[in-house]
Parts: C-alpha cells; sequence; structure tokens
C-alpha cells in the first residue's frame, strides 16, 4: 500500500479562523478552516487574490488534517467601522459596530497532504507575502515548517509528526469510528466568492507516544 505524504505545519497564538458569515459579528471556528489554511499557503507561494485559476489548482492539490494540541479561550473584540458591505452588495457609509471572534492559547498540528509538495515546503520556509493565522492582525507566531512525513494513515501521520493528544478533524477518513459532518467549506474561487459543500473525518482524542 502507498504511503500517505504530508508537510507538518504548526500554529501557535492569537488565531482567527472565519466562519461563512456576512453579519456584523464574525466569528471563528475551533479549529483552522480549509479556506484559511489555502490562504495561508497561497500567501507563502505568492499567489495573489485576483489568480482564481492558480488558487483553484492549489486546493485541488492539497487535503488537510487538523489535531488541536491544546484548546484556549475565545475572546471578543469590539470595532466600529465605516464603509461595510452588505449582503444586498451595497455599502453602509455611516459607522457600524462589529464584534469580531479570536483563539487565544490554541496551539494546532496540521498536516497539509498531498503529492509532489516541494514547492509548499519551500514557500513555508521563505513564504514571498507574509503569512496569518486567519486574519492579518494574527502574526505567524513559529516557523511554520515542521517536517516532512509519510505514513500509512491519518494516525500514523500524527504519530510521525510528535508525540500529542488531541481531536482531529480530517478531509480524509481517520478510522471506522469517524464521525463525518458535512461543512460549506470548500472554496471555489472566482470573481465572486463562493463555498461549495464537503466532508469532514472528527476523531476522538487520540494520544500519540
Amino acid at each position: 500500500m502507498d504511503k500517505v505524504k504530508a508537510l507538518v505545519i504548526k500554529l501557535e497564538g492569537q488565531q482567527a479562523w472565519g466562519e461563512n458569515t456576512i453579519t456584523e459579528r464574525r466569528t471563528s471556528s475551533t479549529i483552522p478552516t480549509r479556506s484559511g489554511l489555502l490562504g495561508l499557503i497561497a500567501a507563502c507561494l505568492g499567489i495573489r487574490r485576483h489568480q482564481h485559476e492558480t488558487l483553484n489548482e492549489l486546493s485541488m492539490r492539497v487535503k488537510f488534517a487538523v489535531r488541536t494540541d491544546q484548546a484556549g479561550i475565545r475572546e471578543l473584540d469590539y470595532h466600529t467601522v465605516r464603509n461595510v458591505g452588505t449582503a444586498d452588495g451595497k455599502v453602509k457609509k455611516d459607522a457600524v459596530q462589529t464584534y469580531r471572534e479570536y483563539l487565544s492559547d490554541y496551539k494546532f498540528t496540521v498536516l497539509v497532504i498531498g503529492e509532489a509538495l516541494f514547492d509548499i515546503k519551500e514557500a513555508l520556509q521563505k513564504p514571498i507575502f507574509a503569512p496569518c493565522m486567519g486574519r492579518k492582525s494574527c502574526p505567524i507566531t513559529l516557523p511554520l515548517y515542521h517536517a516532512e512525513i509519510e505514513a500509512d494513515d491519518v494516525l500514523g501521520l500524527f504519530h510521525a509528526a510528535g508525540s500529542h493528544s488531541g481531536q482531529i478533524c480530517s478531509e480524509i477518513p481517520i478510522d471506522s469510528h469517524d464521525t463525518v459532518r458535512r461543512v460549506r467549506e470548500q472554496p471555489v474561487y472566482g470573481s465572486t466568492r463562493k463555498f461549495a459543500n464537503m466532508d469532514q473525518y472528527i476523531g476522538g482524542l487520540y494520544v500519540s507516544e
């Protein structure tokens, strides 16, 4: 059986992985989102937002699996802003109140799974654009690239990534006890921002020793 290959990314510190919302209250997922991780890698590769074809090609190349190594707390940041876009495409010129949620003291191990990942590995080590953990106000606190590994399956990859316990959320199956959930997190890059449905596999608290 062919080995599964992956790059290991470590994320620590204040993060904000925005969920699919257009309201004044911008919540954060408790794990890095697919669109957020693709944006992080795209920044490292120097891909610009208008390069839709290149972004879609990147999305087709990789899948992600995330282990929560440490769960911290959620924090809410209050702002007033002007010229805010609305759901009907208009712009509010008057100041509005907004609330943005952040994750504080969270730690994640992220697997970038795929073949021929040399260019991504190089970009993680020497980013072209400054990467961030979901929002520009959340800069990277550690070197992104941790290791290049291979194993028989997702659990084996996390074992190779370092001893730790934590819940796993993966885009490929983990084991026969997975909980499968359907989420709207697959970005479709084009003139307008769209998201397609995709499956996520949620595992229990796995311990790597």
